[in-house]
């Protein structure tokens, strides 16, 4: 029984899918599998090897063979049992406060959903004005390597201008391709505790010495990928107005102290170059309108003219005027444009006119224009994108925000809506994945603790010690300094399975000896005694057992460690404290006291107006 509902309570993990799904399968899976094997080996194995061994010859015992006894501390432990059981309300008032501290306490924990990875490297990521070329972008790159390169923490910084790196981490996007004003880094450290004390000055002096450029420097974390930490939908039916908003919240998101930019979707457009030309004048000079665009277009972007052979690379050759002759509307304007053949007079043959300047077919004027309109599930759509300082928790910050608007009385105009993507979104869907078969799992866990124990009141009392044990997991989060995250949630489940296990024992116990089960105050004494030592055991084995994810240290497997081990260490009480409190207030009617029987000379339990008389 106690196995299988250890193995239910790491079901939800095993079936967890997408990203977060991929990420923590083989957890629940090995600890599945070493629960079964664990217990096959306890069924068969052990046995035969304690008929082989456990033969003691004499009457001498070493404490190697019986384990540690303490005189004083059993003869401390067994008044205090004793008091709970006799006294069964105060034994479950005090079992049950270091939980109900520890549910208290959640409140003031930090949320952190999805840790950062424990790598030497961290990334840059880099906007320019949308109008940037490449060539600008790469000498601001160059510029900003500079910087970085003169700080000790940095070993090497790595670029790749006008698209995303590859993804050499498993939740990193690509999603910047053919971005002429985009440039991303990959930036190695020595070691990381020098980048995290590197990075918040560096993200300081690059936003100071380069104002007119977005950068911002992003540690490697855990979970789903994320295109920013904080993402904010905005639907409407108007373009305009959706950018109004977009503004609107950008400007009170910057305000948040955490967030270092903003970026919207939405934006007031690029940059065009519009020729408004007369098609009579483009007659005259012997061009059609597509002529004219052709021409443009070879000019300005290029023919391709030819190709090189590098190695085993074709590389094409393109052919275009100089960016002296593209680089402002003046020289533009005087581009020449070749007109096509054109008959002459009667008569004559025909010529090939001379060249005709584009500022006499037209005039120019530079506007701005939307590179599209961005829309999810077929609605309008403008995503105020937030980037954060390295190491801000986008919960808490997400959390800051809403409560500024809140107290802003920021309000949407009719007809438009707003929704939170990024890290809030992927953390409320790991969140429902992970509750999604909690019903059909519970049910199996009851119906398993129903069947072992033949009584309903049984599961109840085991349901009451699965919530106290997860309270105590929160409070040895809140006691350790940790955020409480994803990792720390799967350790509760792993909790609550272990305190199950304890609490069960216990009860099996019980309810083996008559006299216990009917609720008599020494037997259950006796018998939590002596399932004791083996919960203690079980306690220190898996304490010792997340020990070097304690000692090891880092940000990913902590959280999880101190759950289970300080959730374990407080686990242990609730089994032999508040579970026989609770067994004995469950079978008051023959606590602690028995009356002759009528006919055979047995004892029966006293009524309880017999106890009160």
């Amino acid at each position: 029984g106690s196995t299988l509902t250890t193995v239910i309570s790491f079901l939800p993990i095993f079936l967890l899918s997408g990203n977060v799904g991929e990420f923590v399968y083989t957890i629940a899976v090995s600890v599945i599998l070493a629960l079964l094997s664990s217990f096959t080996i306890a069924m068969t194995i052990l046995p035969a090897l304690v008929g082989v061994f456990g033969r003691v010859s004499g009457s001498a015992r070493s404490w190697w063979q019986n384990g540690f006894h303490s005189p004083r501390l059993a003869a401390g432990f067994r008044r205090a049992v004793t008091l709970a059981v006799r006294r069964p309300v105060l034994g479950l008032v005090a079992a049950a406060i270091l939980p109900l501290i520890g549910f208290a306490s959640a409140a003031g924990l930090e949320n952190q959903f999805f840790p950062p990875a424990d790598r030497d490297q961290f990334y840059l990521q880099m906007w320019l004005p949308s109008e940037s070329s490449i060539t600008g972008t790469r000498d601001r790159a160059l510029a900003v390597e500079e910087v970085l390169r003169r700080d000790a923490a940095i070993r090497r910084v790595d670029w790749v201008v006008g698209g995303s790196a590859p993804a050499f981490y498993y939740n990193m996007l690509m999603n910047e391709d053919g971005a002429a004003n985009y440039a991303q880094a990959l930036i190695q450290a020595t070691d990381y505790a020098a980048m995290r004390r590197s990075i918040p000055r560096l993200q300081a002096e690059l936003d100071a010495g380069f104002p007119e450029a977005q950068i911002v420097l992003r540690l490697l974390g855990q979970g789903p990928p994320v295109d920013a930490p904080i993402e904010i939908r905005l639907y409407g039916p108007s373009l305009d107005q959706l950018r109004e908003l977009g503004d609107d919240l950008r400007r009170r998101l910057i305000e948040v102290p955490e967030v270092l930019h903003t970026r919207a979707t939405l934006a007031a457009g690029e940059p065009k170059l519009e020729l408004r030309a007369d098609e009579n004048e483009a007659r005259l000079a012997g061009l059609s309108l597509v002529e004219v665009a052709s021409q443009l277009e070879g000019a300005l972007e290029g023919r391709i003219g030819g190709s090189v052979l590098e190695e085993t690379e074709n590389l094409p050759v393109r052919v275009r005027y100089a960016d002296s002759e593209r680089s402002s509307l003046g020289n533009i304007a005087s581009l020449n444009l070749r007109p096509s053949l054109v008959s002459g007079a009667a008569g004559e043959a025909d010529r090939e006119p001379g060249l005709v300047p584009l500022s006499g077919l037209g005039e120019l004027e530079l506007t701005s224009v939307l590179r599209g309109i961005p829309r999810r599930d077929g609605e309008r759509l403008n995503t105020i994108k937030g980037y954060l300082l390295a190491g801000a928790l986008p919960p808490e910050v997400t959390k800051a925000f809403t409560d500024r608007l809140a107290a802003q009385g920021f309000e949407l105009p009719p007809g438009y809506r707003m929704e939170f993507g990024g890290e809030a979104e992927e953390q409320g869907e790991a969140i429902a994945d992970l509750f999604t078969y909690a019903p059909v799992l519970l049910v199996l866990m009851v119906s398993t603790i129903v069947l072992s124990f033949r009584s309903v009141k049984l599961a109840g009392l085991l349901g009451v010690v699965a919530l106290l044990s997860a309270g105590l997991g929160v409070l040895a989060i809140w006691i350790s300094g940790l955020p409480y995250g994803f990792m720390a949630l799967i350790g509760t489940a792993g909790l609550i399975g272990v305190a199950i296990n304890d609490s069960i024992v216990v009860l099996a116990a019980i309810r083996a000896r008559p006299e216990a089960a009917e609720g008599e105050v020494e037997p259950i004494v006796d018998e939590v005694m002596g399932t004791s030592r083996h919960i203690f055991s079980t306690t220190l084995t898996t304490a010792g057992g997340f020990l070097p994810l304690l000692v090891a240290g880092g940000v990913l497997w902590p959280p999880l460690a101190v759950v289970i081990a300080g959730g374990v260490a407080g686990a242990t009480f609730l089994a032999l404290l508040f579970v026989p409190a609770a067994y004995a207030f469950m079978h008051p009617a023959s606590r602690g006291a028995t009356r002759p029987a009528a006919e055979s000379g047995a004892t029966l339990p006293l009524t309880p107006a017999e106890v009160e008389s």
